[in-house]
């Protein structure tokens, strides 16, 4: 697989929603991000792009009843602050009002913890894998070293894995993990391959961590390419 040309601007943080939508309300759902909400929420300062994603069953994925996420690309958190997006908030349109308001949302804040360097463009595919984590504080910091030293280099160096960046959650609605890895992936077939699952086995390192970590793992599959705000 060759590298696309394809990147997404990116800053110091992102917003996550994850939504539950059932197939009878899907189409309208749709329709009402990409003709009305979408746009609206990358008009807003501070807010870089933003990519809508459906949920992807593989054979690694952990269940969920949440079936789309959106991630907005953020220049830091305070875009989430101003005065126009709280009036998002306080006075949604009819449209948002009729298809969204009742539907089971999460919501998550994140800051980016790797790699260091938080603003500029990434590249990007048609799918992500999406692994929410957890680390007791007793292994915490060997956690990240493992994570960042050895984990990711691993599965970057896969073919068809374009990036990767890991989060800190700051929002207690990540169903109780901390942190959050994103893989840019050229599409959903880079897991058939088996070099993925082979760089992910667990190494002296990783086994060293114990049960004292944990892994929610999901893949998703884009609806459409970056978005600029």
């Amino acid at each position: 697989m060759t590298h696309p040309e394809t990147t997404e601007a990116i800053g110091s943080a992102i917003s996550q929603l994850r939504w539950h939508v059932e197939p009878s309300a899907e189409e309208e759902f749709n329709r009402w991000y990409d003709e009305e909400h979408l746009a609206d929420l990358l008009a807003q300062p501070g807010v870089l792009s933003g990519r809508r994603f459906v949920r992807a069953e593989t054979a690694f994925s952990a269940p969920s009843t949440f079936n789309y996420i959106t991630i907005y690309q953020l220049d830091d958190t305070s875009a989430l602050e101003t005065p126009s997006y709280r009036s998002m908030a306080t006075t949604p349109s009819e449209w948002t009002k009729r298809v969204a308001m009742s539907l089971p949302l999460r919501r998550d804040i994140a800051t980016q913890i790797y790699p260091k360097s938080r603003a500029g463009n990434q590249p990007v595919g048609d799918a992500i894998m999406h692994v929410f984590t957890h680390a007791d504080t007793s292994i915490v910091d060997d956690f990240h070293r493992w994570y960042e030293e050895e984990h990711i280099p691993a599965l970057v160096a896969c073919d068809g894995v374009f990036g990767a960046r890991r989060f800190a959650c700051t929002t207690p609605e990540a169903d109780g993990y901390e942190f959050v890895a994103i893989y840019q992936l050229a599409d959903v077939s880079v897991l058939e391959s088996g070099a993925l699952f082979d760089a992910g086995k667990p190494t002296p390192w990783r086994d060293k961590l114990g049960d004292k970590m944990r892994a929610h793992f999901q893949v998703y599959r884009a609806l459409h390419g970056p978005i600029a705000g």
